[in-house]
């Protein structure tokens, strides 16, 4: 250690332990702090250490980032470099944040302000939403953390179940009330049968809707059908750089090959009113009013209508009941079994009866028989 760097203690009869530090010709003081002399002595040789590597307190202290600088250099030096699907997470997260915080300096936002978004989204979103954009803006702030701008921020931790707990999870449609939404979809006066073909695309799948929109017949495509003595889907450009197929039940392939369709193309390509492609989002808005309209309530405390996540909860749910969590987080496409366990199977008491060896209306236990056992007080 530098001998010209020296810190003392100066005691003060009504005030804190100063702490009079002097390198080379600079010299200043600054309060300790506490009361405790022990305390006061430590906090002194911290002081000297951080003079030895250059800490200077009578230095002017650096102008606050604002948020507005912060966010325009975490966009072009960290994420421009990701996936599509990012960015928008961002734009929307970002877009609620700035409404709901306002915030002017990144000094300002700690583990209370994204305590405060995530409590004022809850108020009009769902609990899931409500974290996931939490997550979002927490993993945006952080990334100043790793390159140095700032300290790390953590995620506050929230009582209460998490939004995956069963009692918030949405219900399993059944093929009666799909078929309800099927009804009202080839009612349409115009595009029906494109939008019913769509519909059954999702049950039998298990894709989200934006997979199933992306699906083509195009071998460049980032989904595409890959066609041999079996045939598959193949998904490109994902997160971890990797290609990934998956064969799809017979059903699906089906609809994928019924006579009609062009092989050229997207596979479920829905045509607008003006002739063009339906968008993604307009079926995603079409699906959920027929659930609306069918009256498919996945969730009664809410009074949440099937939704298209609904559609694919629904197909993994039922696939659960006939395979195991390995194969099903694969089907899934999760990196994680755990995810697929936490959301997508609902085993409830009549599907693990069956399991069991039970069989509906059979009553296999004949009560009263004089076995020698006693019955349960």
């Amino acid at each position: 250690m530098d001998s010209r760097t020296t810190v003392r203690l100066h005691k003060y009869q009504d005030r804190p332990f100063g702490l009079r530090w002097r390198v080379g010709n600079r010299s200043g003081e600054v309060t300790s702090g506490t009361h405790d002399e022990r305390e006061a002595l430590r906090r002194a040789w911290r002081l000297e250490d951080d003079l030895a590597k250059g800490y200077r307190p009578d230095a002017p202290a650096a102008p606050a980032l604002t948020w507005k600088e912060y966010r325009q250099r975490y966009e072009d030096e960290y994420l421009a470099d990701m996936s599509l699907n990012y960015r928008k997470n961002w734009r929307s997260a970002k877009a609620k944040f700035e409404e709901v915080v306002r915030p002017r300096y990144v000094a300002e936002i700690d583990a209370a302000t994204i305590s405060r978004f995530r409590g004022e989204l809850r108020k009009t979103l769902s609990p899931g939403t409500a974290d996931t954009y939490a997550r979002v803006i927490l993993s945006g702030i952080n990334w100043g953390a790793s390159v140095g701008m700032h300290d790390a921020v953590r995620m506050p931790r929230r009582r209460g179940g998490s939004p995956s707990t069963p009692e918030m999870r949405n219900r399993s449609i059944t093929l009666e009330e799909f078929e309800r939404m099927v009804s009202l979809a080839l009612q349409r006066p115009a595009r029906g049968a494109e939008v019913a073909r769509f519909l059954w695309g999702l049950w039998h799948s298990g894709l989200r809707i934006s997979e199933l929109y992306r699906l083509t017949w195009s071998p460049s495509g980032d989904i595409c059908v890959v066609e041999g003595d079996l045939p598959l889907i193949a998904f490109r450009k994902q997160k971890n750089k990797k290609v990934d197929y998956l064969p799809g039940p017979p059903e699906f392939w089906q609809l994928v090959y019924q006579p009609g369709y062009p092989r050229s193309g997207p596979v479920f390509s829905v045509p607008g009113w003006k002739g063009s492609r339906m968008l993604c989002s307009s079926l995603a808005a079409l699906v959920r009013k027929y659930g609306k309209q069918a009256g498919v309530v996945v969730h009664t405390e809410t009074g949440r209508t099937a939704s298209p996540h609904d559609i694919r909860a629904t197909f993994l749910s039922r696939l659960s009941e006939t395979t195991n969590e390995a194969i099903l987080a694969k089907v899934a496409r999760h990196a994680n079994p755990i995810t697929t366990r936490k959301h997508y199977i609902r085993h409830d008491a009549t599907s693990l009866a069956k399991t069991l060896g039970w069989e509906a209306g059979a009553n296999q236990v004949q009560p009263g028989r004089d076995d020698g056992r006693k019955p349960c007080k």
